[in-house]
């Protein structure tokens, strides 16, 4: 399976040796890859000088039989969900509740499938490089409360996947320690990026912002965090707090470079990679 690493670190950011090891698919070194590039930014789907499309090492995957993609343009997802309860976004843990697995269908009507706790199975996914699922937790489930989970799939890498749910107490913690605090509201929505450049490391440096954005960028800083730089650290993490639901724009270093989708009440995670 295409997994998520699972070190336990501790509350703050664990420093300049951090790995984002929180890969949904081959690579187990990197959330998921945006769905648009721009720029010298460069996503699932739009290839890299010297790179196959997909992530950039090209990594194996264990496919089955029933993972290749349909000869009518569909695929069946499978796979599991862990829970992000840590502000290392590294960290993650076994979700064993139920959850709703949402996705664009082959023919584009949205559809749905659900997760009982262990495994889930989603039949007529669309065939994308980078197709956005959402993983929706339901009433009851175990664990610290988690926030409905946006994160772009390569469907056409076959292969189980890890869906992540990221726990609203961590944004909550990361809101509270900066200058000027923002409150997470349940009817916007909340975006987390990791940056990294053509090797899969972080990318630090790079001034990062968003025109669509109210609320002031959070960024990863030195173990903790903070809202009084533009620029990212050795860990270089972003968040963006209650932007608006639909499309985000994001400029690195003074040019946009990728989209982002968004949705109300739910948190966006994925990597922008930079050549």
């Amino acid at each position: 399976m295409r997994g998520l690493g699972s070190v336990r670190r501790g509350a703050a950011l664990a420093g300049s040796a951090l790995a984002l090891a929180v890969a949904c698919q081959a690579d187990e070194e990197r959330p998921p890859l945006v769905a648009a590039c721009t720029g010298d930014a460069w996503t699932q789907g739009c290839g890299a000088p010297g790179q196959p499309t997909g992530t950039p090492d090209g990594g194996a995957t264990d496919a089955g039989p029933d993972d290749a993609p349909a000869s009518d343009g569909s695929v069946t997802l499978s796979g599991s969900v862990r829970g992000i309860q840590a502000p290392d976004f590294v960290t993650t843990v076994a979700y064993g509740g139920t959850a709703l697995i949402r996705a664009a269908r082959a023919d584009g009507a949205p559809g749905q499938a659900l997760y009982d706790g262990s495994a889930f199975s989603f039949p007529d996914a669309a065939v994308s490089t980078a197709l956005w699922v959402l993983a929706e937790p339901q009433a009851g489930g175990p664990g610290a409360p988690y926030l409905p989970t946006l994160v772009p799939i390569d469907t056409t890498r076959p292969g189980a996947v890890t869906l992540l749910l990221v726990a609203g107490e961590v944004l909550d913690q990361i809101y509270a320690s900066v200058t000027m605090p923002p409150v997470r509201s349940a009817s916007a929505a909340q975006l987390v990026l990791a940056l990294v450049d053509a090797g899969g490391r972080p990318a630090s440096g790079r001034v990062v912002s968003s025109p669509a954005a109210t609320d002031a960028a959070i960024f990863s800083a030195q173990g903790t965090w903070t809202d009084a730089t533009d620029a990212t650290d050795e860990v270089a993490l972003v968040i963006f707090p209650n932007v608006s639901a639909g499309t985000l724009p994001v400029s690195i270093d003074g040019r946009e470079r990728a989209t982002l989708e968004t949705r109300a009440g739910a948190v966006t995670f994925a990597t922008v990679q930079l050549r």
